[in-house]
């Protein structure tokens, strides 16, 4: 589910299914951030539709999402649904992508081959509007799966970065006041790329000279630690508990293989309500997180705080994999 709401939420708490993260301001724990970077790498494998492929890890999911595009004469099976739906949509695919490729340009080379990174798919697929209205398995998809096509100084900061093409540069500082570049940046989002247009620029600059660098990130590193409740020692312990009620519906719902008969789109809501827990564990997920006073409700109806992303985990990717470089390193 896409709201406003994701931009909103100034410090979310993330949640891994099956491990949580330790982090810490004063130094690097011997936490086993190897493992918590492949489990949020492998969330995305229970997001997947179209024809499974053999070496799935997540065993409870199957095929789903065939005839994707088939009513335009085209093939758009594959891909990834959204979040807790079974919609795949453009713009928040895009920053999805857009965050791991970037992970991958500066911890690359600390991220395991074992750690398979997901492909992007090309367009939106399905109407939200319809799928909101249903609770149900993305096997079992019966609602209309219309097809959507779908930001300017984002990809020129990336591409003068690739190319040191001083034209595109040049691009951003001509139209920078006319698409945004001085609006206040809430966050950094599928709606709003215009922070992480600052930072790939920033970077450049401030990495010419590596002194002033170092300068900046000690700052900036003593600026987070202090936002961090009973800083600098306060900690997120590494522990076995996650939430039960993950607001994803194909990891509420009975599995095919365990339940093969079709749970159609108003009879699947009795899961949503339920308070029982996920019979499948959508193992990696980050969660939107607690409201502004940290509070957080385990509950499967609270979109606000139990839904996981593909958009929320793909920049967590890239601090995991620092850290787990770091960690292997000492």
């Amino acid at each position: 589910m896409v709201s406003a709401v994701e931009n909103s939420l100034a410090m979310p708490i993330l949640f891994l299914a099956l491990c949580s993260l330790c982090l810490s301001c004063s130094a690097f724990s011997p936490q086993d951030y190897s493992d918590a970077l492949e489990k949020s790498i492998l969330f995305y494998e229970g997001q997947r539709p179209g024809k499974l492929p053999s070496n799935q890890l997540l065993k409870w999911r199957a095929d789903s999402g065939l005839h994707d595009g088939s009513s335009y004469h085209v093939d758009l099976v594959g891909g990834y649904y959204d979040a807790g739906d079974n919609v795949k949509f453009g713009l928040p695919m895009a920053f999805t992508t857009t965050s791991l490729a970037w992970s991958v340009i500066e911890f690359g080379s600390s991220m395991s081959a074992r750690a398979r990174m997901p492909e992007p798919p090309s367009v939106g697929v399905g109407d939200p509007n319809m799928d909101h209205h249903c609770w149900e398995r993305p096997e079992d998809m019966d609602i209309p799966r219309n097809v959507y096509k779908d930001e300017l100084l984002c990809g020129a900061s990336w591409i003068h970065r690739a190319s040191q093409n001083v034209s595109y540069l040049a691009y951003i500082q001509s139209n920078g006041h006319t698409l945004g570049a001085e609006d206040d940046d809430f966050s950094f989002s599928w709606d709003d790329k215009q922070a992480g247009t600052k930072v790939v620029l920033s970077k450049g600059f401030l990495e010419k000279n590596i002194q002033e660098f170092q300068l900046y990130k000690a700052h900036s590193d003593n600026y987070i630690c202090s936002l961090i409740p009973g800083s600098p020692n306060f900690q997120v312990q590494y522990t076995p508990r996650y939430p039960l009620h993950v607001q994803n519906r194909g990891s509420s719902l009975q599995s095919v293989h365990a339940q093969p008969g079709k749970i159609d789109c108003n009879y699947g809501f009795q899961y949503l309500y339920s308070g029982s827990p996920n019979p499948n564990v959508l193992v990696g997920a980050v969660l939107r997180g607690p409201d502004s006073k940290d509070n957080f409700a385990d509950n499967r109806n609270n979109y606000q705080q139990s839904e996981p992303a593909t958009y929320f985990n793909a920049p967590f990717v890239g601090a995991l994999a620092f850290f787990a470089a770091q960690s292997n390193a000492n």
